[in-house]
Order: structure tokens, then C-alpha cells, then sequence
């Protein structure tokens, strides 16, 4: 569901532009006593960089002599090819953002992630106790949860609705009468920017959960003995995506429409819903200099009938952050990383819309949407993992370009078997 500034030395910097990567905050020369600390993560929106800015120069006012470099360089690439680049580089990241769940797993198994259980033992405290799902391998905790992500949610423009006096769905026979109504009126009903692939695959990953059972879906995706991806239940659940497609749903573009170019058609009114995770109030704030006048609100998926699952699960996860376990810093990235969900920084964080996993600072907060996210996470009956980041990554792939041809008219049946024959060679 789904985010660099980054200051390097002046010979790091001509390797780096060699090899094709871009630092957003440019060079700087470091002292030659300066220890410089090293933090990656994915592409963020401005609020959750300003925010960051400001931990950064707060940890360097407590530690003389430190500088922070902070690379979010890789953009949306980061979960694929990004962050594996930076781990190989001459100048890894001594602390990188993560998911909770197998993305975990394989770093601890791959020999890049810290076994930190000692800093999360004295962190508890201060952190919602639910955030330490996915964290943690065997009794042994190796992220330190910052956020609580909603990976799916629908995010439809008010003014929109209200024009054609529409409300949000609590039935999908609504969510489709909703649709004609748009597409009678030549509104895009949903858009997605698919081009990466991920967008539809999250969207997707709640109806073969929905569809199969939230059970069956973790075995699924879990590639567990006897398990297939082209099972009976995931086809018809790609079948029913397909449908979607078909009826006017989704729009037609899908699979070439970029991430970014997805939010200009939601902003220019050509669309009305957007499905998105908790980050999309950051993320919006890229394209307009008045956020108050962006009239977005958001409602779960609606049930619908026939599926196996618990008709209102919600799709999202815990995300933190993890120590390189090559780090020659290890006592800087623990100081930094106390500083990261302290009540101080987090509260910031709650400000710019994330659903803090420090109790102190969500309970400070008045916001209502803030409060609302809450409540849903909390109040839901099933949460699942989405496929990318709550399971093996090219299992992922697979499933996502299942998904996303299917969206594009490919028989389903054949879309999930081509998908199980890239992924045999894992089982």
C-alpha cells in the first residue's frame, strides 16, 4: 500500500551519478572527523518529508559531528529494485524503511537485518502493542513500527458525490449503481495508476481474500504444500475484477496510466475514486498549494456476496524501520531510531495524517480523520497482508501480473496458470 533527500561526499557522489542514481539533496563534503549516518527509504510526500527533515536535524543537534544522510533516491522502485541496489553499494544504508511480515524474513535470512530485540524491549512501552506484528521472527524483534498502514482504502472526491447526490456504498450492488450514475455523467468511476503493477494488485489482493477466505489466502500466498495460485477461488475472484472492468469500473487505462499521472486525473475531476492506502493525504499534498480545498474523504470496500472471506477485512500492515546488520554505527542507529518514535517526532508525524504506533501521541491528537483510521484498524475483524510486502516478492509479481491482465481482458484462468508456472521454481 504503496514513499531523498540525501546529502553524500563529493567522490561518493561522481560513483553514484556513474552508475545512474540521483540524490535529491546534492553534495556536501563531509569534515574530516564527521561520521556521517545513513538512512533509505521510498519516495515520501512533503508533510512526511518536512517532518523527517526535522528528526534529522534534531538528532544532529544532539549529536555533534553526525550528519544524517537521508535517500529516498529509488522513488517507487525502492520495494523492488531500489532498496537491493543500495544494499549492494559501496554506501549502504545503515538504517532503511521496511514492511512488516516476509519482507522481514527474507532480509534476516539474506543476512542484511539487525536482530534488534534488545531496543524494542525497551521501546515497548511507549508503542501500541499491536504495531509489533510482522516485527518480529521466533521471539526476536528486527523493526522498529513507526506507522500503521491501511494499504486499501477507498478515497472518493465529496463534491463529486454531492453533485450527483451519491453516498458512500454500503452494499457493492451501491458501489455499482454508484458507477453507472458516474459513467452516465462521463465521470471515471475508480482510476487506478497501474503502470508499476502494484496499485491493481493490492486492489486485487482484498478480493482473493474476500473471494478465497482469509485463510485460504495466506496459504495461498504463502505457497504452502498443496496450495496453487490458479485455484478455483482466486479465478473467480480475477473473474469478478474482470467484470469490473467490463461494467466501466476501473478505468480502461489501467495498466499504462502511471502512479503519479493517476492523481492528476483524480484532482482534475475526471474521476471520482481513487482505491489508496493511509498515505494518500501526504501524497495529495504534491499537487496542489491548498490541501483545505481538496474535499476527499474515504470509505471501506463494501461486501458483496458468494466470497469465503469476511466480507469487511481490511487489507494493511505494520512499517518501520530496520538496522543494516553490516552497520559500523549500530549505537547511533539505536539513538536515532529512539528519537524516530519518540512522542517529540511522532507527534509531528500524527499531524501530517500517519497513524503513529507511539500511544502517547495518537492519544494527543484531535484529529478526526486520524481518530477514524484508528477506530478502523482497530475495530477491524480481519486484517490481511498485502501480496508485495506481506509475502515472497516474486510470488508477487507473478500474482500482480495475473491481476493486471486479467483487468485487461485475459482469460483468468490462463492468467493465474501462467502466474503459478513463473512461481514453481519456488515451491
Amino acid at each position: 500500500m504503496r514513499k531523498t533527500i540525501s546529502l553524500v561526499l563529493v567522490g561518493v557522489l561522481m560513483v553514484a551519478l556513474a552508475a545512474g542514481t540521483v540524490f535529491a539533496r546534492g553534495a556536501q563534503e563531509a569534515a574530516p572527523t564527521e561520521t556521517v549516518l545513513r538512512i533509505a527509504s521510498s519516495t515520501q510526500g512533503p508533510t512526511i518529508i518536512e517532518n523527517f527533515d526535522r528528526l534529522m536535524r534534531e538528532f544532529e543537534r544532539r549529536n555533534p559531528g553526525v550528519r544524517v544522510e537521508w535517500d529516498r533516491s529509488t522513488g517507487t522502485d525502492y520495494e523492488f529494485t531500489g532498496l537491493p541496489s543500495l544494499l549492494e553499494s559501496n554506501t549502504p544504508p545503515d538504517i532503511f524503511f521496511e514492511w512488516g511480515g516476509a519482507r522481514i524474513l527474507a532480509g534476516v535470512e539474506d543476512g542484511y537485518i539487525m536482530d534488534i530485540t534488545d531496543l524494542a524491549n525497551e521501546l515497548r512501552p511507549v508503542l501500541n502493542e499491536s504495531a509489533w506484528d510482522g516485527a518480529e521472527i521466533e521471539g526476536r524483534t528486527y523493526m522498529i513500527p513507526d506507522n500503521q498502514d491501511i494499504t486499501i482504502m477507498m478515497w472518493y472526491n465529496r463534491e463529486i458525490f454531492d453533485r450527483y447526490n451519491l453516498s458512500p456504498p454500503s452494499t457493492w450492488a451501491e458501489l455499482l449503481s454508484i458507477s453507472e450514475t458516474l459513467r452516465n455523467n462521463g465521470v471515471t468511476p475508480i482510476v487506478m495508476g497501474n503502470a508499476d503493477a502494484w496499485v491493481a494488485g493490492n486492489f486485487g489482493g482484498v478480493f482473493l481474500a474476500r473471494w478465497g477466505g482469509d485463510d485460504y489466502y495466506h496459504q495461498v500466498l504463502s505457497m504452502e504444500p498443496g496450495t496453487r495460485l490458479n485455484n478455483d477461488r482466486f479465478v473467480r475472484a480475477l473473474r469478478f475484477m474482470q467484470e469490473m472492468a467490463q461494467q466501466g469500473v476501473v478505468n480502461q487505462d489501467l495498466n499504462t496510466l502511471g502512479y503519479r499521472e493517476s492523481f492528476t486525473v483524480l484532482l482534475d475531476g475526471s474521476a471520482a475514486m481513487m482505491p489508496m492506502g493511509t498515505w494518500f493525504v501526504d501524497q495529495i499534498l504534491e499537487f496542489t498549494e491548498d490541501p483545505d480545498s481538496f474535499p476527499f474523504d474515504y470509505f471501506n470496500l463494501p461486501p458483496f456476496d458468494g466470497g469465503q472471506g469476511h466480507p469487511r477485512s481490511i487489507m494493511g500492515l505494520n512499517t518501520g524501520y530496520v538496522i543494516n546488520a553490516n552497520t559500523r554505527h549500530k549505537e547511533l542507529a539505536y539513538d536515532f531510531l529512539r528519537l524516530l518514535v519518540s512522542q517529540q517526532i511522532q507527534d509531528g508525524f500524527v499531524a501530517a495524517g500517519r497513524i503513529s504506533t507511539n500511544t502517547a501521541a495518537m492519544q494527543a491528537s484531535a484529529d478526526p480523520y486520524v481518530r477514524s483510521v484508528a477506530e478502523m484498524l482497530n475495530s477491524t475483524p480481519v486484517l490481511i497482508a498485502p501480496p508485495d510486502t506481506g509475502y515472497n516478492l516474486e510470488m508477487a509479481r507473478a500474482l500482480y501480473e495475473a491481476i493486471a491482465k486479467a483487468f485487461e481482458g485475459m482469460n483468468p484462468q490462463a492468467a493465474l496458470d501462467e502466474a503459478e508456472q513463473k512461481v514453481q521454481f519456488l515451491r
